[in-house]
């Protein structure tokens, strides 16, 4: 996986803390990269964020994990790719048909990054860096209909629309599927 391309965004990663770090350690020990994590404090079928990056992208003096999200369901990781400050956002979204559930995710997770930028350990200001956000937003609620072009199929609105409104602070582009 991580032979082709610059990063991989990885949602439910099954790990609890202990393995993903045990793994993260693995990764740079044997020179293929690094993984940044957030495990959640248990370990469930849908816990666990990472951003995993290949050795061959140099490592950034300012590259480090600003955010996680206590579930582990949301991760945030500054680093500078090509010249470029970013902040890469990792998310996942409760699945299942509560669209208010999952709107509160999305306005959880703006209100936690805009509290963890006040963080005096975390560099710059919310919004200033550049945003590539990775998702996994569960707005299609019918397996059968889980890889329909948009359009077609039941989407959550409430949720949609606090996606778009984190998608706006934090400067990512959305350019989801089935949007």
């Amino acid at each position: 996986v991580l032979s082709r391309g610059a990063m991989r965004g990885v949602c439910e990663t099954y790990m609890s803390a202990a393995q993903a770090t045990q793994y993260a350690v693995e990764l740079e020990q044997n020179g293929d990269g690094r993984m940044y994590h957030a495990a959640g404090e248990r370990t469930t079928n849908n816990t666990g964020c990472a951003l995993l990056i290949p050795s061959k992208v140099p490592k950034a003096q300012d590259e480090k994990v600003v955010y996680r999200r206590k579930d582990g369901k949301a991760l945030g990781v500054h680093l500078t790719w090509m010249g470029r400050k970013l902040l890469v956002l990792v998310t996942h979204a409760y699945a299942g048909t509560e669209d208010t559930k999952k709107e509160e995710f999305f306005e959880t997770v703006l209100e936690e990054l805009y509290e963890a930028y006040r963080n005096p350990d975390v560099d710059g200001v919310f919004g200033e860096r550049e945003c590539i956000w990775m998702s996994d937003d569960n707005f299609i609620d019918d397996p059968l209909k889980d890889v329909v072009p948009a359009g077609k199929g039941k989407v959550c609105e409430l949720a949609r629309d606090a996606a778009s409104s984190l998608a706006r602070a934090v400067g990512a582009t959305v350019d989801i599927y089935r949007w």
